[in-house]
């Protein structure tokens, strides 16, 4: 016999049994039929409120829904044929509406609190993410990349799963976004994208373009010098051959060969390294330039073999230099062409000292001796004079 399992079937049971009993102790007058008229419809009633109480019940899910509606509809069904059974009496009777009411009772179970089924949800899913991140570590083909990125799609679909879940407000939901978040989870772990060979054959071309763009870089840099230059091509060349030696190397494994491309790539741009500024060595050029200008002018102030007018010459041609070395350093668009013209601008400050005609000691000599003719000449003619006199 079927009896009620929690405080909501005892007080009903209570109830129905109440009224069975009001219905049932009448007179005498009453007959079978009546009172197997008023059992039938007592069932009825139960039966309706059963079900409501099952289409309301949010903790269950529509397939547990639909389960409790058959069994429901079944204890019903079998409680009407049992009542209907014209061989009982009084007492038959009551057993049979007792039977069936308890039946009807007995068809609907809630399910567990909604706090619960999400929890057991949650814990579902964190059990299906331990397992596929066992099954990532087990792959021995997948890079350290894809296992990482295997790995973060498993935490990210669990976190988007359990939060999903939070938000649902019936059983049926929870089960739903369970399902949804399991299948997610399931394919999260990627495959191997390529084989060894064909990864090792990838990085080859890759460092081989970084190559190529680096050494192009360099050779297009205009705030370096040539030797600069060569030095940077010289270097990329050593980082390139180093990392094809090791790329050739026995037992080399997938992710032996990211490591070596991610050192490539880290490397490799690095070999290049842009000059100062061409403004700034286009300043220093100008500041060197402009000392030796005033190195030649004072030079040429403190020459004393020059005469007044061979001072003013070369005044004039070192000020030339000096405006046709700021005019072309000023068009100078690479550091080696900045260089160059500083090289000969300085050289041609230093041809603009041309010497005196004559040394310091020549003219000397030539003075004494004019002086000397001169001498001689007033002493003759102070002589003659004095002979005169006589």
């Amino acid at each position: 016999m079927l009896v009620a399992q929690n405080a909501d079937e005892i007080d009903h049971a209570q109830t129905v049994g109440s009224a069975y009993l009001a219905k049932n102790h009448q007179p005498a007058k009453q007959t079978l039929e009546q009172r197997r008229a008023d059992n039938l419809a007592t069932i009825n009633d139960l039966f309706q409120e059963v079900l409501l109480r099952i289409n309301a019940d949010q903790t269950l899910t529509e397939e547990k829904r639909a389960e409790e509606v058959e069994k429901l509809e079944a204890a019903k069904d079998e409680c009407a044929v049992q009542l209907s059974n014209e061989k009982l009496d009084a007492q038959g009777l009551l057993a049979a509406f007792t039977q069936g009411q308890q039946a009807i009772l007995a068809s609907h179970r809630p399910g567990e609190r909604l706090v619960q089924q999400k929890q057991d949800a949650k814990n579902a899913l964190l059990y299906e993410r331990e397992k596929q991140r066992a099954a990532v570590q087990e792959q021995a083909a997948l890079s350290l990349e894809e296992q990482e990125l295997s790995e973060s799609r498993l935490d990210r679909f669990l976190a988007a799963g359990q939060a999903k879940i939070d938000e649902q407000g019936n059983a049926q939901g929870i089960q739903e976004v369970l399902k949804t978040a399991r299948q997610s989870i399931d394919t999260a772990v990627l495959s191997a994208k390529i084989s060894l060979a064909d990864r090792l054959q990838a990085a080859q071309a890759t460092i081989q373009l970084l190559q190529q763009q680096t050494a192009t870089a360099i050779q297009g840099e205009k705030t370096l010098l040539a030797d600069e230059k060569e030095q940077e091509l010289a270097t990329l060349a050593a980082v390139v051959d180093r990392l094809e030696q090791r790329m050739s190397g026995q037992n080399l494994e997938a992710e032996a060969v990211i490591d070596l491309l991610s050192t490539a790539k880290n490397e490799l741009p690095n070999c290049y390294r842009q000059g100062n500024s061409l403004a700034n060595q286009r300043w220093a050029a100008l500041v060197m330039l402009a000392r030796a200008y005033q190195r030649e002018r004072e030079a040429v102030r403190l020459d004393r073999a020059l005469l007044a007018s061979e001072q003013v010459r070369n005044q004039q041609a070192i000020a030339q230099v000096k405006a046709e070395a700021d005019k072309a350093l000023q068009a100078a668009d690479t550091a080696d062409v900045i260089q160059e013209l500083t090289d000969k601008f300085l050289a041609a400050f230093k041809d603009c000292q041309q010497p005196a005609v004559q040394a310091l000691s020549e003219r000397q000599k030539k003075a004494a001796n004019a002086l000397s003719r001169l001498y001689d000449k007033a002493k003759n003619r102070l002589v003659e004079k004095r002979g005169k006199q006589c």
